[in-house]
Parts: structure tokens; C-alpha cells; sequence
């Protein structure tokens, strides 16, 4: 069943692992490998609460997560992409008036 799925879907990368690292030097140094081992990667910050042992209460640490694919992402058409001087015409016209 899952292979009908596959088969309509476009070439989509899979994700072969996901790292997690404390620091962003870290996080880089796995960016430049996927780079030259010609892999997928995307990369996201988050804030993570973690508890602590004493009394102090919960503590807020930022982590670097790198997710690494079999194959570089797919590429946007560009035509697919909203124009920014679209934006800049609904913005200019006042309220309760439609753009030309």
C-alpha cells in the first residue's frame, strides 16, 4: 500500500538522521560534511526546557537540530514564489479599496 503512495509523490528526500547539538560550531561542522558528501541537510534552532536537579527550577537551553537526507532538497520554481512587489501594491492601497 505504501508503494502506490511512493509512486505518486515526487522524488522526495529521505531523512537518514537527525543530529542534535548544543552549540552552533558544532552544528556547522555537520552542515560542511553533508556539503561534501553531497547530502540533503536543513537546519532549525529550538528552545528546549529541561529540569534541574536542584532547587534552582527549569532551565531553557537552545539546541541546533541538523537533519541530514540521501539527496539535496528540491528546488522552488521561481515562479511558484510569491513577488515582493506584490506585497508592496496590497500594502500601498487604503482600506476598504480594491488594487487595480
Amino acid at each position: 500500500m505504501t508503494d502506490s503512495l511512493r509512486e505518486d509523490e515526487p522524488d522526495v528526500p529521505t531523512r537518514i538522521v537527525s543530529h542534535f547539538y548544543d552549540n552552533l560550531a558544532d552544528a556547522v561542522e555537520s552542515l560542511e560534511a553533508a556539503e561534501r558528501l553531497g547530502l540533503g541537510v536543513t537546519v532549525r534552532n529550538r528552545v528546549v526546557l529541561q529540569g534541574a536537579n536542584d532547587d534552582s527550577g527549569e532551565v531553557l537551553l537552545e539546541e541546533w537540530v541538523v537533519d541530514v537526507y540521501d539527496a539535496p532538497p528540491l528546488e522552488e520554481d521561481e515562479d511558484d514564489l510569491p513577488d515582493e512587489d506584490d506585497d508592496e501594491e496590497i500594502a500601498a492601497a487604503p482600506a476598504g479599496q480594491a488594487t487595480p
